[in-house]
């Protein structure tokens, strides 16, 4: 055998794919993914089918594969006989509570419609079910949905708005509800439907909506045991307000919008006219309390100011500012290359002569910078650093403020929130509207000055300790970016404003109403997760036992969960709406008492009934009770809770039936996106541990994120979002067009959509299926954290289906299969009828039916057969176990590239070329009926079998349809359905229940599953015992073979050779010419060679074209009718721009600091590099065989 890496090596890789007609297929495959054109076959079946019945299939196959054929009529019978539910699986292997898989659907928004990236979320998910199914687990797949309270209330708000002119308040809460239920029951299923179009096998008798009945009432029973814990409570912090929807958001809710460069940005809620400025950073100066007023109130030094006796600048400095100073403020003249720097703003104004000695002009102050000008208004401190030496004699000193001359501020030193370094390295703290600041304040106990209101007004006045402020004309009751203009123009008029400088930023916005979010101090509810945390970070980094353990996949989210978990803050779960879960919180006072302000949880009681509350209220508060003769007053909270919160209960509360709930909870696998890994996966395991003392999965998939083609993040307000259903069913370019245009996107959004839309689909997108697109979508998850989905995968892999179609098809019509939808075939009879499966044929019959086809009566051709035959149930072994070992370990991509590496390029490529005379027949004669051709028959019918089975997961309605035509195994006639075929597997029939109880060969076999405690029902399979169905030397062989099939192919598409045209071809080889002479009868059937020679590693036979394996192992194909001058001048030019780039490498390569490369940067030019020498001594060996002269003239 010799050296594997004379064959491949990496510099035969590179040689190859440049040279195998690898890139031209694959360019071909996106011209035929943009050919939306294309006409699929249409086909009537011979029988009409009616709703809900098993799809008759009996008599002509469509001609191809065509999705909108193959696909209707399964997924309506599936659902009408029950196949989903997990009572009426008959192929559970153990009724051990161990051996069940549930799995719940993240519920998507009941306003929402499916995109690709629900639909990846379905394909992966099915495919996990489907496969567990087979496998013979009692299966639970739980549909739900999400009652949505922002989105739904945005939407059924939006429709009153704009069909009756009203709001909600106008019409009240009871009848607003009645509307958003009715909208709920009129469109909210629309994303089921889209889930049973993409074949999700969901269990639709146990469909959830998180604001139903039974959820609601988990919901306040867990509410209620969360306050009476102690772990909900009632606080004033700082929340992410939308003043649009006047509701308190979830952090993702919030998207931020990136800006780099100043804009001018319309803001909800504003005069539509008008754009507002972003992306600036302003100064402005707060100025100290001069010495000799240090000991007067707030009081007395503003009627100083109403006086005149104070003022922030006198008539001449005004002049002086507004003159001199205002011009150069926001467009400073540029500085001469080498003059002296200029004085600053602040260094001129000392040294300005001010003779009025109550004008502030001249004095000393702190300057500070914002981003939000209006926000001064809350200011209640200026911040520096204590060992700032710049501003030592203004510690503990006074500031005046300067919208409220009368009013002062401290000077606080914090060395927390400022960094002396930056810009002035004077900080404004505004505590009520600011994270930082809010906890600057707490730190230093300054006060917390509201300045919103609930719509984003600015107030009409503030009030402090010290008394109330009203805010001056221009400011009072504006909208908060109106606001920042006036608040800009009034610095400028008093002779504070000190300029302006570009700040690139990110402004959170609203993803529901594109709000900008504001942070408003407000009293809420929040849950203390300190302890909850520490437990679920526990259970995964540190469990205690294995049954508290959570497997998080990929492994490096761990990173993540742990800087979540231990950097946790209080929830805040109260929504200021009115669709959802309504608080079981009620205000109380008793008689004679006021009422009070509801900012402390002190103040409420937590019931599930007002009566409840009532009598919770009476006991705890005997006296208070006794005093007002038992007369207690109850509000209920009008808030609702947090949509992530009734979502977080649903490992539980999804299985209202306790019998449902002891069976399948804890759930199996969550299967979701990494995106929401704090904000529902945390919560959950928070959740459940607290409440039912379990976790609610034992592991969690946590898939990549799918983006368009070009990597962008799809998003509706960037149109460029994919709708499955169109990939499925097709679209014309028009047709997408319309819907974009239909959108209703800014003008600037739906240009750049246009734009992209168009080069990327220019005439549509090509009907793929469902069964494609699942493939496509799971074979895309190995992309790491992002998925750029390219519609054209799609199409490849409808091309795939196409192949597995034909390959089946063939095997009933022309391999003398039979078809068994109409009963048994002669082939089930007298080939399948005494075997129970395959398992059972294998363990009877391989060993024998080999010695006697291959040896006691073989011919040569029969002997390659039979090679083949071992070589292809050994590669279905491999498949079978590289399957199982990808799926266990949700690496599904692999999965599916076993699967299409053993239909396309092992089954189809090789086996089925080589069988193919014999069990088809060729030329015009009858297929053979001997015993070898029944034993290359029955090996082929394995392999349709086996691999049908393997795809079912991945492609449910093709497999389904052609499986129903394959003649049954004796142990399988009363199989209804593919969905419950026993899956092929490398393990009989146990459980295993961890991920990690695996080895290197597969999976840990535990001890065999028992129904009864007494009857052990662990099936024997065939792939379990590598040594049956593994051939290492025939592997060996055509892992030799097929680099050079794979050669003789490529030459024939080089050269413009039809596959049926024989060619003659020589192979230069050394010590590699005894295993290819074994394999040469082989090679000459799959590559019809006319003729194949082995001639020396130093011959260059003339007139040829060539392929270079390795050193010393060369490929020649003998040319016919081309112009080989045109080839050697195509060569020339070809060698001359790879020899220039090599040199230009090369050249790049010796620039470089080789300790400053990074190593990546360095074996990738390496790599590069082989490859160009690869691609030159190709060509350099090319040319030269067309030059040679014949040997033989």
């Amino acid at each position: 055998m010799p050296p594997t890496d004379a064959v491949s090596g990496k510099l035969l890789a590179k040689a190859n794919k440049a040279q195998s007609g690898e890139k031209e297929r694959q360019a071909k495959q996106k011209t035929a993914g943009k050919a939306a054109e294309t006409v699929l076959k249409t086909f009537v079946y011979d029988h009409p089918t009616a709703p809900g019945e098993k799809k008759v299939i009996a008599g002509a196959w469509p001609d191809a594969y065509n999705p909108d054929v193959i696909e209707p009529g399964w997924y309506a019978w599936w659902e009408a006989a029950g196949f989903f539910r997990p009572e009426c699986q008959p192929n559970v292997r153990s009724l051990n509570p161990r051996c069940r898989f549930s799995l719940i659907v993240p519920p998507p928004n009941v306003t929402g419609s499916l995109h690709v990236g629900h639909a990846l979320t379905a394909a992966v998910q099915d495919a996990l079910v489907r496969w567990r199914r087979m496998l013979g687990y009692r299966t639970v797949y739980l549909p739900g949905l999400d009652h949505a309270g922002i989105a739904t209330q945005t939407v059924v708000e939006r429709e009153l708005r704009r069909a009756e002119g009203l709001s909600r308040h106008d019409i009240g809460r009871a009848a607003f509800l009645e509307r958003a239920w009715a909208w709920k029951e009129a469109y909210g299923s629309r994303i089921l439907t889209q889930l049973r179009r993409l074949g999700s096998s969901l269990d639709w008798s146990r469909t959830v909506f998180t604001l139903d009945e039974e959820r609601s009432r988990a919901h306040d029973e867990a509410f209620v045991t969360l306050f009476d814990r102690g772990l909900v409570y009632r606080d004033t912090r700082l929340v992410n307000w939308d003043c649009a929807l006047q509701t308190a958001i979830s952090d993702v809710e919030v998207e931020y919008l990136d800006i780099k460069k100043p804009v001018q940005l319309h803001v909800p809620g504003h005069d539509p006219g008008k754009k507002y400025p972003f992306g600036w950073l302003w100064h402005f100066t707060y100025k100290a309390v001069p010495s000799e007023y240090t000991g007067r109130s707030d009081a007395e030094l503003q009627e100083l100011f109403e006086a005149g006796t104070l003022k922030f600048a006198c008539s001449a400095c005004e002049e002086f500012y507004k003159e001199v100073l205002m011009k150069e403020l926001d467009t400073p003249e540029p500085q001469p290359e080498g003059a002296q720097p200029k004085p600053t703003i602040e260094e001129r104004i000392a040294a300005h002569s001010c003779s009025d000695p109550g004008c502030l002009f001249t004095r000393p102050g702190l300057t500070v910078a914002t981003t939000r000008p209006e926000t001064i208004v809350g200011d209640t401190a200026v911040c520096i650093h204590p060992a700032d030496e710049r501003y030592a004699a203004l510690h503990g000193q006074r500031l005046f403020h300067p919208v409220f001359p009368g009013r002062t501020v401290p000077v606080v030193c914090d060395d927390v929130l400022v960094d002396m370094a930056f810009g002035t390295g004077c900080v404004k703290v505004t505590p009520a509207h600011d994270p930082n600041d809010f906890e600057c304040g707490k730190r230093h106990g300054l006060e917390f000055i509201s300045i919103l209101e609930d719509d984003g007004r600015l107030v009409e006045k503030i009030v402090t300790t010290e008394g109330t402020y009203p805010l001056p004309p221009g400011l009072a009751g504006q909208r908060r970016f109106d606001g920042r203009i006036a608040m800009l123009g009034l610095l400028r008029r008093i002779g504070l404003y000190r300029g302006r400088q570009e700040n690139p930023m990110a402004i959170g916005t609203c993803q529901r109403s594109r709000d900008i979010v504001e942070p408003i101090l407000k009293p809420q509810w929040y849950i203390d997760c300190t302890k909850m945390a520490e437990r679920a970070l526990r259970a995964v980094v540190a469990p205690a036992t294995e049954e508290e353990r959570l497997l998080l996949v990929p492994e490096h989210h761990i990173d993540t969960w742990r800087a979540y978990l231990e950097n946790i803050r209080p929830w805040c779960i109260s929504r200021q709406l009115w669709w959802g879960h309504q608080i079981p919180c009620y205000l109380f006072w008793f008689r004679g008492e006021e009422k009070p302000s509801g900012g402390r949880t002190t103040e409420w009681v937590a019931a599930l009934s007002e009566d409840a509350a009532r009598a919770r209220a009476l006991a705890l508060h005997p006296e208070r009770a006794a005093r007002a003769g038992g007369v207690v007053h109850l509000q209920r909270d009008e808030d609702v809770t947090d949509t992530w919160f009734s979502s977080a209960l649903l490992p539980f509360t999804g299985f209202a039936d306790p019998a449902d709930r002891r069976q399948f909870f804890p759930g199996s696998v969550l299967e979701t996106g990494h995106d929401i890994l704090f904000f529902w996966v945390a919560r959950m395991v928070m959740l459940s541990l607290e409440l039912q003392n379990r976790l609610p999965f034992r592991e969690v998939y946590l898939h990549a994120l799918v983006r368009d083609a070009h990597g962008e993040k799809m998003s509706k307000t960037k149109g460029n979002v994919i709708d499955p259903i169109d990939v499925i069913q097709g679209i014309s370019a028009k047709e997408m067009e319309q819907k974009l245009q239909d959108s209703h996107l800014p003008q600037a959004e739906l240009t750049r959509a246009l734009k992209c839309q168009r080069a990327d689909f220019p005439r549509g997108i090509a009907t793929c299926g469902a069964d494609a697109l699942r493939l496509a979508l799971c074979a895309s998850t190995g992309q790491g954290r992002s998925v750029n989905l390219d519609v054209n995968r799609v199409v490849a892999c409808r091309n795939f289906c196409n192949k597995l179609f034909n390959a089946v098809r063939f095997g009933c019509l022309c391999s003398d299969l039979g078809d068994g939808v109409e009963g048994p075939t002669r082939f089930q009879q007298e080939n399948l009828a005494k075997y129970r499966d395959f398992f059972d044929f294998i363990e009877r019959e391989y060993r024998k039916m080999f010695v006697e086809c291959a040896y006691s009566r073989g011919s040569p051709e029969e002997r390659l057969e039979v090679i083949g035959a071992q070589w292809i149930l050994s590669r279905l072994h491999a498949a079978v176990r590289a399957i199982n070992s990808a799926l266990r370990e949700f690496r599904l991509a692999d999965a599916c590239t076993a699967l299409q590496t053993f239909w396309h390029e092992e089954l189809c490529d090789i086996f089925l070329e080589l069988a193919k005379p014999t069990i088809a027949g060729t030329q015009g004669r009858e297929p053979r009926r001997d015993p070898h051709a029944e034993f290359i028959r029955r090996v082929y019918y394995c392999c349709l079998d086996q691999g049908l089975r393997l795809a079912h997961p991945f492609l449910p309605f093709l497999t389904e349809e052609l499986f129903q035509h394959l003649p049954r195994w004796n142990g399988d006639d009363k199989l209804e359905t593919i969905m419950y075929a026993a899956y092929p597997t490398n393990h009989g029939a146990y459980h295993y229940s961890r991920f990690g109880d695996r080895t290197e060969a597969g999976l840990r076999c535990e001890r065999p599953v028992v129904r009864d405690g007494s009857e052990s029902i662990e099936g024997a399979s065939v792939y379990r015992r590598g040594s049956r169905l593994h051939s290492e030397h025939v592997e060996q062989l055509f892992i030799f073979l097929r680099p050079v099939m794979t050669a003789m192919r490529a030459l024939r598409g080089q050269y413009g050779l039809p596959a049926s045209t024989p060619a003659t071809f020589h192979i230069a080889c050394d010590t590699e010419r005894t295993l290819l002479e074994e394999g040469l009868a082989a090679l000459k059937t799959l590559c019809n060679a006319e003729a194949i020679t082995f001639i020396g590693p130093q011959e260059r036979p003339a007139r040829c074209g060539c392929m270079l394996l390795s050193g010393s192992l060369v490929v020649y194909m003998e040319l016919v009718g081309v112009d080989l001058t045109k080839e050697v001048e195509r060569l020339d030019a070809e060698i001359a721009q790879t020899e220039k780039t090599r040199q230009k490498l090369l050249t790049t390569i010796a620039s470089l600091d080789p300790a400053k490369i990074p190593e990546e940067v360095r074996q990738q030019n390496e790599s590069r590099l082989q490859e160009l020498e690869a691609k030159l001594e190709q060509a350099r060996t090319l040319r030269q065989s067309y030059l040679e002269p014949d040997a033989s003239s």
